[in-house]
């Protein structure tokens, strides 16, 4: 209802308004130690409401827990989700491929693409790069750099029969002093696996994996602009093409990536989501906190 909404984004504001950078920091390297230290909180479907919108208690300052907290080595990240975790040993703790090795595939160039194989905590190398990455070059460049990042499942809508849902799950930055700035299509096209293996493991299970992971989309709003598009003052920008569309000068040193984390009742809820049409436009007029 109208009067849920006012209350629900009155919430959100309070909340980003009220927790300092420095508050968030601590809070979450506690919550990454935490999650380090014993195992991930098991990710429960919510029980109705995928479309529904979530406040969350993210402010608009990101943080720097990736510097001060290793993610886990062993077990890769994540290691109890119900996909075996991102970048998390196989069930039976072996590797595919024959003699104990990885499976021949096509060669691919790193320089160019943020690579998570499959293999036994592969995924927490990348995920540790990325988001030191995107630290370094957010202290130098702030806001103007960062590109916000959600992913869509048309599969989970078609069957639910959910509107057009849009989930927040993180960030990219790119160096604007790198010798040829990358593009914000560049910087996601170049992690996109990781991007979406790490929604998928350790987001939003119930609505990225297995069936739902078919034709899972990328989309973008201006960085730092969560509250815009819950207002419904921004739209989305779909992410289209492949790493086949990368330039040869680009290089994925100068690109990093900040995942959302969840806490609290988003582990089992959700955090901030969206609906929008199936260009990214809002669907409802726009509004203001105090309305």
């Amino acid at each position: 209802t109208k009067k849920q909404l006012k209350c629900t984004s009155r919430s959100l504001a309070t909340k980003i308004i009220a927790t300092g950078a420095s508050a968030s920091r601590a809070r979450r390297r506690l919550f990454l130690a935490s999650f380090i230290a014993v195992a991930a909180p098991t990710v429960r479907p919510a029980s109705s409401g995928n479309a529904a919108f979530v406040p969350r208690a993210t402010p608009l300052q990101y943080n720097d827990h990736h510097q001060t907290v290793s993610v886990r080595a062993a077990g890769g990240f994540g290691g109890s989700g119900s996909g075996g975790g991102f970048g998390s040993p196989k069930k039976d703790g072996k590797k595919k491929g024959g003699r104990g090795g990885a499976a021949a595939g096509p060669a691919r160039d790193d320089s160019k693409v943020r690579t998570v194989s499959g293999s036994s905590g592969s995924g927490a190398k990348p995920l540790r790069v990325a988001a030191n990455t995107f630290d370094s070059i957010f202290e130098k460049y702030g806001a103007p750099c960062v590109t916000d990042l959600y992913v869509r499942s048309p599969a989970n809508e078609a069957d639910t029969g959910s509107d057009p849902t849009f989930w927040f799950v993180g960030k990219v930055a790119a160096d604007p002093s790198a010798p040829r700035p990358p593009t914000v299509a560049e910087a996601v096209l170049s992690q996109k696996r990781l991007i979406l293996e790490y929604a998928k493991r350790e987001l939003r299970p119930q609505n990225f994996v297995g069936k739902y992971s078919e034709g899972l989309q990328v989309w973008t709003a201006p960085g730092n602009s969560e509250m815009d598009v819950v207002q419904n003052k921004a739209a989305l920008e779909r992410v289209a093409g492949s790493t086949a569309d990368i330039a040869e000068d680009f290089d994925v040193r100068n690109v990093g990536f900040n995942p959302e984390i969840y806490v609290g009742d988003e582990i089992k809820d959700g955090g901030l989501r969206v609906v929008r049409d199936e260009a990214g436009k809002p669907v409802k007029p726009v509004f203001e906190i105090n309305d």
